[in-house]
């Protein structure tokens, strides 16, 4: 598949997904089903745990071309309503659970809580849905990485396809925390993402005559400074979330 466009219509579902997991997540968190003594509390797999002072401070807290402003529009929007699905996500089942929280927060839920079923099978077909565009976009980088050597894979894309799905497959089969994975994932995508990434770009940029000119020896220094700054950060927390 060379173009994404088919998909389109199939990842609206898993968005609405998505959003019904939300809400689930947010009744349940305000509804007192899982609180002791509530009607789900005994069939749920861990009893919920929180802090005295956690508890408390939950419980208190509350470019001018048409196209590149539609893009930017559309950027900010999918980004930002993403944000809230995982946000409130993250903060209904802590609220709901507490320390006791899952990895995987629907795995805290009652095998009897019809609405938590529901919420898995959104999972799967969130899953369903949205796991072709991801996964195009990895194959993508993969070939890029490549580079010339990626020839005789885009001859033979289905070949292609088959051995990085099975490589992926095989790695999520062996994985069994998924909050260490997405504590490893952050702390190494996050660090390059934010300290090293950018300053390097910019020296690159300087350095072949892209864009403005340097700012001075201050800022070619900053810009050196994040990058090792940037690797300390991702190894120490890389480590932390792998203890």
């Amino acid at each position: 598949m060379r173009s994404l466009a088919p998909l389109a219509k199939f990842s609206v579902l898993g968005v609405l997904s998505n959003v019904y997991i939300s809400a689930f997540v947010l009744l349940r968190a305000c509804d007192g089903s899982y609180r002791q003594g509530g009607a789900l509390a005994r069939a749920a797999p861990a009893l919920p745990r929180f802090a005295a002072e956690a508890g408390g401070a939950w419980r208190t807290a509350t470019d001018g071309r048409k196209g590149g402003r539609r893009f930017l529009a559309v950027s900010l929007l999918g980004f930002t309503a993403s944000a809230a699905i995982f946000c409130s996500v993250m903060a209904g089942g802590f609220l709901t659970f507490g320390s006791a929280s899952a990895g995987l927060i629907l795995n805290n839920y009652a095998a009897t809580d019809s609405l938590a079923t529901l919420a898995r099978l959104a999972i799967l077909l969130s899953l369903i849905t949205g796991y072709p565009i991801t996964f195009f976009s990895a194959r993508s980088q993969v070939l890029g990485l490549l580079g010339g050597n990626a020839k005789y894979a885009e001859r033979r894309p289905g070949m292609t396809t088959a051995a990085l799905l099975s490589l992926f497959t095989l790695a999520a089969l062996n994985l069994r925390n998924l909050g260490r994975l997405a504590a490893f994932a952050g702390a190494c995508f996050g660090s390059f993402l934010i300290y090293i990434a950018p300053p390097l770009m910019v020296l690159m940029a300087q350095r072949r005559g892209i864009g403005p000119p340097a700012g001075g020896v201050a800022e070619r220094v900053i810009n050196m400074g994040l990058i090792p700054l940037g690797v300390c950060l991702g190894v120490l927390g890389a480590l932390q979330s792998l203890r």
